[in-house]
C-alpha cells in the first residue's frame, strides 16, 4: 500500500531527473560502486513506469541526433 502511494507520488520530472543525475554519475564515474549506492536509494524510481519513459526518451533523442552523432556512439 505505502509503495503505491510512494509509485503515485511519482511524476515524469521525477524520472527524468533520476535518469539526469544516472548519466551524469555515469560519465563523471562508471564505476559500479558509484552507481549502485545511488540506484539503492532511489529504488522508487526502478519500476515499470522507467523502463516507458526510458523507451520514449531513447526513440524521442535518438531520432533528433545526426547519423554522424549516431555512428559516433556506436563506436
Amino acid at each position: 500500500m505505502s509503495e503505491q502511494r510512494a509509485q503515485a507520488s511519482l511524476n515524469l520530472k521525477d524520472y527524468l531527473n533520476f535518469l539526469r543525475e544516472t548519466l551524469q554519475k555515469i560519465s563523471e564515474d562508471p564505476n559500479p560502486q558509484v552507481i549502485y549506492p545511488f540506484w539503492a536509494q532511489n529504488l522508487d524510481k526502478l519500476d515499470d513506469n522507467l523502463a516507458q519513459i526510458l523507451d520514449s526518451w531513447a526513440r524521442e533523442t535518438l531520432t533528433q541526433v545526426t547519423l554522424e552523432e549516431a555512428e559516433y556512439t556506436d563506436n
